[in-house]
């Protein structure tokens, strides 16, 4: 125990999922009601103590499906409208979820505003150029709302939509466009995308290529020509032009595998290249089986001194870094594939309260756009990654002072009596946006000090 918490008084409260109504709590909410009589002294602060979980996430659900618009009219009377987007079980990219959002929009009937409608829509972030390589950066997009006339959009509810689309929990008064902060595309959380332009206008250098390329050495460490187009890469899979996408990281690996067996002959023993992934740790292992050494690069500028510089690495969905590897006959991922939830960096699940409703002290802000934040009800910010049995290494990090919030004052007030307990609710989100399922079972250790 630190010195500072030397003579503190240690209230610990269990919280538990399995606890929780049915009827009542739809969302992986708890709500647990404090009596007058717990606190013999107003509490002062709140520690996370321990928490566990196991969970599924989804990237759609009714915990990130609302915002409302307010309108004001000539007398400065205000009006608020829900909007409540009607997601299907199946969002491919951001397109259609902006077009869910623009109609979720303007399906609402503005009965003292005619003509009052919204437009919703987003642009991806593409086209990442060094001096020496070109990779597409698709993984990001920026969404954009706009409305006929000024309102204010309000994404500070509980069950925003805000955090995925890059508003946070913002409120935004007498705006006719709002800009989001970039987030993470929609469409990566699905699929992955594979684009092969030059494989169909022959065309090199080609800056627009997406996870289709790899070059291969021979146990040599000489690159093998690629048998199609001496100009092309080695390794250059899918259908010229078309963009592909695929819903399982094994349908990729597979045309992979196929591709790479191609060029069998070029080694000796004639090599028998095969992939395998484990989906426990997301990582790929490809193996030559007859012993042939053999090697790889997705560092495309080094091979012929950067006079034909390509996109179109697929380095990132294979968990490799953008570099050279020859010399052996298997080969791991350095790190966990980049694909479907493991795209981005780790996320971070939220246990959020009522608890600091009026609390000047945040323990936790995840900035969003301009000087909105992710969530004004976050009390701790656990790794998503090692959200399973976490006890927090650091103390102090996770520590809120509550001194100035309701439930404090509360008990300093005497405002709570046996009919009228203190209610609290807790509640889980991620930092992404992205919807924790309700069949989740969590619970955690919370220490109330005064």
């Amino acid at each position: 125990m630190s010195d500072e918490n030397i003579g503190l008084i240690r209230q610990n409260i269990l919280i538990s999922s399995s606890n929780k109504s049915n009827i009542t709590n739809l969302n992986n909410d708890i709500n647990l009601s404090f009596p007058s009589t717990l606190f013999f002294k107003p509490p002062t602060s709140i520690q996370l103590v321990s928490f566990d979980i196991k969970l599924e996430t989804s990237t759609f659900g009714n915990t990130n499906n609302y915002f409302i618009i307010t309108v004001t009219d000539d007398l400065d009377q205000t009006k608020d409208y829900n909007i409540v987007p009607h997601f299907n079980p199946y969002i491919p990219d951001d397109a259609s979820l902006a077009n869910i959002i623009e109609t979720a929009l303007n399906f609402e009937t503005y009965t003292d505003y005619p003509g009052l409608f919204f437009t919703c829509t987003h642009t991806s972030i593409e086209n990442i150029i060094t001096n020496y390589k070109v990779e597409q950066d698709d993984s990001t997009s920026i969404y954009t709302i706009t409305s006929s006339r000024p309102v204010q959009i309000q994404f500070d509810v509980k069950d925003s939509i805000g955090p995925i689309i890059g508003f946070g929990n913002g409120v935004y008064n007498n705006v006719i466009s709002i800009e989001g902060t970039s987030v993470q595309s929609i469409e990566k959380y699905n699929t992955i995308n594979l684009f092969n332009e030059s494989k169909a206008t022959l065309t090199f250098p080609n800056f627009n290529d997406i996870n289709c390329k790899m070059e291969l050495f021979d146990s040599n460490n000489t690159r093998i020509i690629n048998l199609d187009n001496a100009s092309d890469c080695t390794i250059s899979i899918g259908t010229g032009g078309n963009s592909a996408f695929y819903t399982d990281l094994w349908l990729f690996l597979l045309d992979l595998e196929n591709e790479l067996n191609r060029y069998s002959g070029s080694y000796t023993p004639a090599a028998n290249f095969v992939i395998t992934y484990n989906y426990e740790t997301n990582i790929v292992t490809i193996n030559n089986t007859t012993g042939a050494r053999w090697g790889f690069s997705f560092d495309f500028a080094v091979i012929d001194g950067g006079a034909r510089i390509n996109s179109g690495s697929m380095h990132k969905i294979l968990g490799f870094q953008q570099d050279t590897y020859i010399g052996q006959t298997s080969y791991s991922s350095i790190q966990k594939t980049r694909a479907f939830g493991n795209t981005f960096a780790d996320d971070y699940l939220l246990l959020c309260s009522d608890l600091i409703s009026n609390n000047s002290d945040r323990n936790v802000i995840g900035i969003s756009n301009g000087n909105s934040v992710k969530s004004n009800n976050i009390l701790f910010a656990i790794p998503l990654s090692k959200s399973i049995n976490f006890a927090p290494p650091q103390v102090n990090n996770y520590t809120l002072n509550i001194e100035s919030s309701n439930f404090s004052i509360g008990y300093r007030e005497g405002k709570f009596d046996e009919n009228n307990p203190a209610e609290i609710n807790f509640y889980l989100r991620l930092l992404s946006g992205r919807h924790v399922q309700q069949t989740a079972n969590w619970s955690c250790m919370i220490s109330f000090t005064y």
